[in-house]
């Protein structure tokens, strides 16, 4: 078997008739940064290749003269055309065009034999005007407008993916690791969309080259920068503002025909709730008001890079994002005051080199550090005092260094191979506890370096035109104290090319999963998150996903529909045990509040109807789907929904271009109601002051949230200036029709009979009868924004 599987591959690799080789890169004419997803086609041989994330490409065609088409969406098309019989390297440079959007949607679509299972692809462009909490521009939530992906709660930043967790979704900058997404409680994400170049979301037929997480891999790459001109861009929103400066290292070069070698881009983006909040602060400070908040975060983003002569890229990126959050409050008597400080942050960091190995063999390798760190600390002090008379505070945290290189050789029409290997040092901090609560104070030192280790495989085999397989393996280890743990995770996929512009597609997918997140109860997005890693008692997550879709082609409509069906098992969850929480645990013995050895599934349909690109684009999505646990400790080990099981989702998003620049945009959702875990009754206790009666907690998400639904709209209105390029003022009103959805669900107690004036509560009658009514808290009303950007 052995032997024939490998004949095989040298009969589609090394066919019998002559061939050439084709290779080079694809650029942006104006800044002359590379061109991911850009489409080269062969048109004799009706077969096509789709540039790497470095813009590259490597095809072999079988006759001289050989003609190419190179498109891409939002570009006009080039012609390559070559009559020598040795191998052949270009520099294709796409013009962009505004107008003639139709027809060059229709020529940028990718060949549907390119188009991978599970995979989300969609254009930087038309996910930046999708309306968005406040008018930010908001990739991921974007994003979560699309089926089978969602966000947690209403506002937030965090999404899943068919089922699964936040923490089972592998979120790449620049080959670094994120590992919160959050801003300001999770209403906004940490992304500037305007410095990112590609966004590809995986949920389903993961290429070996991924692993560590579940559910998804959401992978960003930031812009190179303009290469030709300097650029700048202002915008201007109700919560913030952003500022981008891109451009040539060198001035010399930006009045030059000659692109320089080196360019620069930097991001910032900054609130100013903090000044919004200046008054509160003065009347807090003035004796008026009794409490106060400030809050305040922050987003830097950087990228150099520099091409050399022998045609390698080195490029070095940044990012550094954080939230600071803290309250006063002044206590009944007026001499005692408290105060609540909250802060949470990432780091990262990505040095890349990357080069042409001749017309075959492409390189990269990635040096890489990641850090988050979260903080919050309580205390209260008599005022005038500098010793709190009580004080909490918990910090924790995750670092993480990696180095991966991999290699992709195009062997040829038939056959590509990518193979790599990498390394990741782990650094956990899973809780520092200072406080005079307790008897003994118990800090907790950070736990050691924990390695884990990569190999992976993967071949795509195309023996026909209409036939395509993806087949690999990624062989992973991890290493924490006093275990080792090795995993084989195989990957396969099919793609078969029908009549008609049909497409049919199947895929298997194994995944193990290190590091765990734990999420204590509170408001969803906020950073009471405590990452963990597997140890010698607590083995890896995995889990295995089957999934099949069909997709059709529309081309005189610029239509792609696409139905998918999946199916995923997992194993060895983990979750907190009914009633605890890491904010108690002092001693640094987390596993003993967690329960382990859990089981999962998830099941369901998805639709997806795009229009990619044209003066009217957008899509129309569709999940069905089921989720479901099981806990030997939980709900007495009956099966209970999981924390995400929502039956059904609609996401509708439409975009309009108007000729002139500008647009419209609107975007409407709805999805059923998420599970929660409400208390089933309440019984009196008199020994607890005020007779605060004792909760009967039920089975774990023995409730639903209301189902949700929001309409929001934009509209956007392009000019050109005297001293700026362009201007574009963008009005907008979140949640249209003014729904009130459930943000939070609470309970309050209400009395039949109350409790006398002055009574003490130790002689206080048996309560008689005691009434919970649920409240719903929304967060987002009518609520209408404007932004206002200069792009210089």
């Amino acid at each position: 078997m052995k032997n024939t599987f490998l004949l095989f591959l040298f009969v589609v690799a090394f066919p019998g008739y002559a061939q050439k080789t084709m290779s080079g890169y694809v650029l942006d004419a104006a800044t002359e940064e590379a061109i991911a997803g850009a489409v080269v086609y062969n048109p004799s041989q009706k077969a096509g290749v789709v540039t790497n994330r470095s813009g590259f490409f490597s095809i072999q065609v079988s006759r001289v003269p050989a003609t190419l088409i190179v498109s891409y969406l939002g570009y006009a098309s080039d012609t390559l055309r070559s009559t020598s019989t040795r191998d052949t390297s270009v520099v294709v440079r796409l013009t962009q065009v505004a107008k003639e959007l139709k027809e060059v949607a229709v020529r940028g679509q990718i060949p549907l034999a390119e188009r991978k299972l599970g995979l989300v692809s969609l254009p930087i462009q038309q996910l930046k005007v999708v309306p968005t909490l406040l008018g930010e521009a908001d990739v991921l939530k974007a994003i979560a407008l699309t089926p089978g992906i969602s966000s947690t709660v209403e506002g937030t930043a965090g999404v899943t993916v068919r089922g699964g967790t936040p923490d089972q979704n592998l979120i790449l900058l620049d080959d670094a690791v994120v590992y919160n997404v959050s801003h300001l409680f999770g209403f906004v994400s940490l992304f500037h969309p305007d410095a990112l170049q590609k966004v590809d979301v995986y949920k389903g037929g993961f290429p070996a080259r991924y692993g560590g997480r579940l559910s998804s891999v959401i992978d960003l790459t930031m812009r190179e920068g303009n290469y030709r001109e300097r650029q700048s861009q202002l915008s201007v929103g109700l919560i913030g503002s952003q500022f981008l400066w891109e451009g040539p290292l060198s001035r010399k070069n930006t009045d030059s025909e000659e692109a320089s070698r080196t360019s620069l881009m930097v991001a910032a983006r900054s609130s100013y709730l903090s000044l919004i909040l200046l008054p509160v602060y003065a009347a807090y400070k003035w004796g008026s008001l009794r409490s106060y908040s400030n809050y305040w975060f922050y987003d830097l983003n950087g990228k150099i890079n520099h091409r050399f002569r022998n045609g390698g890229q080195l490029s070095w990126s940044i990012y550094n994002g954080y939230d600071f959050w803290n309250s006063q409050e002044k206590a009944s008597a007026a001499s005692q005051r408290s105060r609540l400080g909250l802060d949470w942050g990432n780091t990262t960091s990505t040095l890349l080199y990357k080069k042409a190995l001749g017309a075959k063999w492409f390189s990269t390798s990635s040096l890489t550090y990641t850090r988050y760190h979260y903080q919050v600390s309580f205390d209260s002090y008599a005022e005038g005092s500098r010793q709190p008379s009580t004080y909490y505070s918990n910090n924790s945290g995750l670092q993480d260094w990696s180095l991966r290189t991999r290699w992709e050789y195009y062997a040829s029409p038939g056959l590509t191979v990518r193979t790599g290997v990498e390394a990741i040092g782990h650094l956990y901090r899973t809780a520092r506890i200072k406080t005079n609560y307790l008897a003994q104070e118990a800090p907790v030192a950070g736990a050691p370096l924990t390695p884990e280790t990569a190999l992976y495989l993967e071949a795509e085999v195309r023996p026909r035109s209409w036939l395509k397989l993806n087949a690999g393996a990624r062989w992973a280890t991890f290493f924490p104290a006093r275990a080792t743990y090795t995993f084989l995770e195989p990957r396969a996929s099919l793609s078969l090319i029908l009549p008609e512009d049909y497409a049919f597609k199947l895929g298997y997918t194994r995944m193990n999963q290190f590091t765990h997140l734990l999420t204590s109860n509170g408001l969803a997005g906020a950073v009471n998150d405590v990452w963990v890693p597997s140890t010698a008692t607590l083995p890896p997550q995995n889990a295995d996903q089957w999934s099949g879709g069909v997709t059709k082609e529309i081309s005189t409509l610029n239509l792609e529909l696409t139905v998918e069906g999946y199916y995923k098992r997992l194993r060895n969850l983990i979750d907190y045990q009914t009633g605890q929480s890491l904010m108690n645990v002092t001693d640094g013995n987390w596993e003993r509040v967690v329960t382990r050895n859990g089981i999962g599934e998830v099941y369901g349909y998805e639709l997806f109807v795009h229009r990619r690109a044209g003066k009217w684009s957008g899509w129309l999505g569709y999940t069905l789907s089921w989720n479901r646990r099981r806990f030997e400790s939980i709900n007495r080990g009956s099966w209970y929904p999981g924390p995400y099981d929502r039956r059904h989702y609609i996401n509708l998003v439409v975009n309009h271009e108007a000729t002139r620049g500008g647009g419209f945009s609107a975007s409407w959702q709805y999805h059923s109601g998420q599970p929660i875990t409400m208390p089933t009754a309440v019984i009196p206790n008199l020994e607890q002051p005020n007779n605060t009666p004792q909760e009967i907690i039920g089975d774990r998400n023995n409730a639903r949230m209301p189902a949700f639904h929001r309409l929001d709209v934009s509209y956007r209105l392009a000019r050109s200036t005297r001293r700026a390029k362009e201007k574009t003022l963008t009005l907008g009103v979140i949640n249209l029709y003014a729904h009130t959805n459930p943000f939070v669900l609470a309970y309050r107690r209400g009395y039949q009979q109350e409790r006398p004036s002055g009574t003490p509560p130790t002689i206080l009658p048996p309560i008689e009868g005691i009434n919970y009514r649920i409240r719903q808290i929304s967060a987002i009303p009518f609520l209408p924004f404007v932004s206002l950007s200069w792009k210089y």
